[in-house]
């Protein structure tokens, strides 16, 4: 014989808040809840640097008039798989500036600012890239400890600095134009393939 329980309207509500933090759980992908856990930081997209994203110094002592500090947040799954790991391209705006005196109002020196701007621009756009494979391998690999995860994050990242070194040395900091539309054709390019954030 079915007994009937009563379930009191406080355990009631409980269990629906329950259920449907599920269902959130489910239609909400991690990528958009960590985004929006830490909207303080900066995220890779497709959008054209300006000089708001930069820490403006005057007069550096410096033969670099700008710098950006490309890094990896977000979150390594400690136990399960799915998702291995919610992973962004970001900039440590904190470190990352920029030397205006060096420029004037003149349409030369707009002209270098934009050049320098999308320069500094691809940094990103190649840690994106990185950062895309790595995602990428961790969602088609089983891992079996943190650590490995890590490691493999890692060595994409490594990869990526690397690149970043590339970068500046071939287009001598942003300055080789022949050089700079190569970069630009083959980072456009892998962009595109990867598909977006």
């Amino acid at each position: 014989m079915l007994r009937r329980y009563n379930v009191s309207k406080g355990y009631q509500v409980i269990l629906l808040l329950i259920f449907f933090v599920n269902i959130l759980c489910l239609i909400i992908p991690d990528r958009t809840v960590y985004k929006s856990k830490n909207s303080n930081q900066y995220f890779w997209s497709e959008k054209p640097l300006d000089l708001s994203h930069f820490k403006i110094r005057r007069n550096v002592q410096s033969d670099t008039a700008a710098t950006v500090n490309p890094m990896v947040i977000g979150a390594i799954s400690r136990v399960y798989n799915y998702p291995p790991a919610v992973l962004f391209a970001s900039d440590n705006k904190e470190l990352s500036w920029f030397d205006i005196s060096r420029f004037t109002n003149s349409e030369e020196d707009k002209e270098l600012l934009e050049q320098l701007l999308e320069h500094e621009k691809r940094h990103l756009d190649i840690m994106e890239i990185y950062i895309r494979s790595a995602q990428d391998s961790l969602n088609q690999m089983v891992f079996y400890s943190y650590e490995q995860k890590y490691d493999a994050v890692t060595h994409y990242f490594e990869l990526s600095e690397r690149i970043q070194r590339d970068f500046d040395s071939e287009t001598n900091n942003g300055t080789i134009e022949e050089k700079i539309k190569k970069w630009n054709k083959s980072i456009d390019s892998l962009l595109i393939k990867d598909g977006g954030s």
